[in-house]
């Protein structure tokens, strides 16, 4: 029978104990919930507004949160109690970390594109949806202060209205100024459009704005 020297001994590797099985299932279905948690982000980002990507997000990301700790509280007990031969006993507790670090930045990333993307310009507002500009609308208002605006402005701006209507005033009618309606999508209401109106008086100075639900 052959028998195995010193030098051979040392070089039989331990079968993986149980918990080092475990750990490693836990880790490869922590590593898919956060690539798949990622994705729901970007669509849920990028969706505009409430979409089933927002309520799978609350979904996962109080799962995938629960399951970092576990695996961080097995992988320290196990290293602790030396069920873990591994070189780097502490590796999957910095895989989780390593994870929630990424996701962290991917979200500053996606929030910052989509800051950019839907920065309120001119030409951005006149070649967008109705859904994006009910984005772009809230950009407008933080750039400019409507109460200095004019009708020429409000029409060089945001262009003409879906919906245009001539105010009167008095017995007999009087010209009091323009009704500017500007359809925002369903991103803000899913059941009804929301509008972004805009009132100007007999002079032409906007006195009134608003973003109207229906």
């Amino acid at each position: 029978m052959k028998t195995l020297n010193e030098g051979e001994s040392n070089t039989i590797k331990k079968p993986a104990s149980a918990l080092e099985k475990v750990l490693v299932i836990l880790l490869v279905v922590f590593l898919g919930a956060t690539i798949t948690m990622l994705v729901f982000y970007h669509f849920a980002r990028w969706g505009l507004g409430l979409n089933i990507f927002v309520f799978l997000l609350i979904l996962i990301v109080p799962a995938l949160l629960l399951l970092g700790v576990i695996i961080i509280i097995v992988n320290i007990a196990g290293k602790r109690n030396f069920e873990i031969s591994w070189k780097r006993p502490l590796l999957p507790t910095f895989i989780v970390i390593g994870a929630g670090v990424f996701s962290l930045l991917f979200g500053i990333g996606e929030r910052a594109t989509f800051k950019t993307r839907y920065t309120f310009t001119i030409e951005k507002w006149a070649k967008a949806t109705p859904d994006e500009r009910s984005v772009l609308v809230d950009s407008f208002l933080e750039q400019y202060d409507l109460n200095t605006f004019n009708d020429a402005m409000v029409i060089e701006y945001l262009g003409e209205p879906d919906f245009k209507e001539i105010l009167e005033v008095g017995e007999p009618p009087s010209f009091a100024g323009y009704y500017y309606i500007y359809n925002l999508g369903f991103v803000r209401d899913f059941i009804d459009p929301t509008f972004f109106d805009i009132k100007t008086d007999a002079s032409g100075k906007v006195v009134y704005y608003n973003v109207r639900y229906t």
